[in-house]
């Protein structure tokens, strides 16, 4: 299921929302960023246990990607992309969060061959949610934003920390 669209509307909120639904419902999950799911998957290969990493993340039910694209693939990333998409295919549950659009998801990969392939594997049966709307982090405007500024300007005088309202 991807979940994409505009800058900070919530979607790797929503990810973990669904996450931590599955975990009620008795299913394993995992939530990881792109980057760091292939960091991990780069320093398996240097103390052979790249297999292992790899069936870890092909035989979990969930798979929670957040912020694919967000940093292009460089090395054999997209080959290790690939690897986990193509070994959950039709078996097991993936999220992916990303602000790039689905038919941008190819560029992401250096080897078009191999992100056509893995697009067309997500793509497959996939649910795709559209977030569109305001940053929920994008500073307020009007009436709010003089509250915003009061709460801001209370916080830096306070001498113990304010819990501010977002």
């Amino acid at each position: 299921m991807p979940l994409w669209k505009t800058l900070h509307n919530g979607k790797s909120h929503i990810a973990q929302a669904l996450g931590h639904a599955a975990i009620r419902a008795g299913y394993d999950a995992l939530f990881s960023t792109a980057d760091r799911m292939l960091s991990q998957l780069h320093a398996a290969r240097a103390t052979n246990s790249y297999e292992r990493q790899l069936a870890k993340l092909a035989n979990i039910d969930l798979l929670i990607i957040d912020d694919f694209g967000l940093k292009p693939l460089k090395g054999i990333q997209d080959e290790d992309f690939h690897d986990v998409i193509s070994e959950r295919y039709e078996r097991r549950s993936t999220i992916i969060t990303s602000n790039l659009d689905i038919p941008e998801w190819p560029e992401a990969f250096p080897n078009r061959i191999l992100g056509a392939a893995s697009v067309d594997r997500l793509r497959h049966g996939a649910y795709k949610v559209v977030l569109d709307g305001e940053s929920y982090r994008a500073t307020p405007s009007g009436p709010q934003q003089q509250k915003y500024n009061d709460l801001k300007t209370e916080k830096t005088n306070a001498k113990k920390e304010v819990n501010l309202p977002f």
